[in-house]
């Protein structure tokens, strides 16, 4: 008797579509794209709503006549958001460092890079090729206000960063009685 021979079927021939290839004009445009449709209201949470997704989709394949599907594009999405979240780490409260336009990274000595690699090892990527701040700028559009970035905590319509009231116990916790608070004022 033979072994079975099995074929593993990947999700994307399942779906007949081809993996996503992206160059980057592609992701300028998705980016631009995605900038909108958060302007417009259409990202509640951390990732778009059913009908920011279906703008998004439809929109890209007109503009770009690549039939992406919505999880092709949330894929990017959550792919761009990691890489922005990292980016966002490696330089937090860094001084003294530029942008390098010709190298597309970080400007900085070797020592610099090797006590970051050091710190996180996925910062490996950045050495060659960083974000630029144009490309950041987009991000911040995209995807502030719907993450965790470090120490801070960005909440949607909220301008207080978490590390401005840690350590501040007595204001942790506050409750209203509305139904007590209504009652004292009719007093």
């Amino acid at each position: 008797m033979g072994k079975k021979s099995t074929t593993s079927i990947t999700e994307n021939e399942r779906s007949g579509k081809s993996k996503a290839s992206w160059y980057d004009d592609l992701v300028a445009i998705f980016c631009e794209i995605c900038v909108k449709e958060v302007a417009k209201g259409n990202r509640s949470g951390t990732h778009f709503d059913k009908i920011g997704w279906v703008n998004v989709v439809n929109v890209f394949k007109e503009i770009t006549r690549n039939d992406y599907d919505k999880r092709q594009l949330k894929n990017k999405w959550d792919s761009l958001k990691t890489d922005w979240k990292l980016w966002s780490s490696l330089l937090h409260k860094e001084t003294g460092i530029g942008w390098d336009p010709a190298k597309k990274t970080v400007d900085a000595p070797p020592e610099w890079w090797q006590s970051k690699i050091e710190m996180n090892g996925e910062y490996q990527k950045f050495c060659d090729v960083g974000i630029s701040p144009d490309v950041m700028d987009m991000y911040e559009k995209m995807f502030k206000g719907s993450t965790t970035v470090g120490n801070c905590v960005m909440i949607p319509s909220s301008t207080i960063l978490l590390e401005e009231t840690v350590g501040d116990s007595k204001h942790d916790v506050m409750t209203v009685d509305r139904e007590n608070e209504n009652a004292s004022q009719g007093d």
